[in-house]
């Protein structure tokens, strides 16, 4: 008889798969940025500005605002300013991870040899779309 072996076997032990798991993490990154949306909706509810808040003709920035009180002519009061300027944050992170980790798919791609580094006649190559897409996401950022 033999004894049962106590190290794993190689059958077990599994490698991840790295670009899909940047792939998913990408794209949960992105997903998150709909977090904004249920975060506006339970903001402009707890509203307590004289008059109701109106997504046509209110600032977005007006749910953020820390104090009540008159700005640039509009009364405005948001009880709940914590929830939303914490959701402007986790929208803004998302999208910068999300555009950096779904970009590097498209730079793996244009890394492979023979792949073209430049445009293309009418057509982006990879690398050039997921530079571009990262220098715009860095831009489109908002400032401290």
């Amino acid at each position: 008889m033999t004894a049962a072996a106590n190290s794993p076997s190689i059958d077990v032990v599994t490698i991840p798969n790295l670009p899909s798991t940047r792939f998913y993490a990408g794209a949960l990154a992105l997903l998150s940025v709909l977090q904004y949306f249920v975060a506006e909706a339970a903001v402009i509810g707890a509203w307590t500005g004289p008059q109701p808040y109106s997504r046509r003709t209110g600032y977005i920035s007006d749910l953020g605002a820390l104090d009540c009180g008159i700005f640039n002519g509009r009364d405005v009061c948001s009880p709940a300013h914590g929830l939303m300027n914490a959701s402007f944050v986790v929208q803004g992170v998302g999208m910068m991870v999300g555009a950096l980790l779904l970009t590097g798919a498209l730079l793996c791609t244009a890394a492979r040899p023979g792949a073209p580094m430049g445009p293309r006649t009418g057509l982006w190559s990879p690398w050039a779309a997921a530079t571009a897409v990262r220098v715009l996401m860095l831009a489109g950022e908002p400032g401290p």
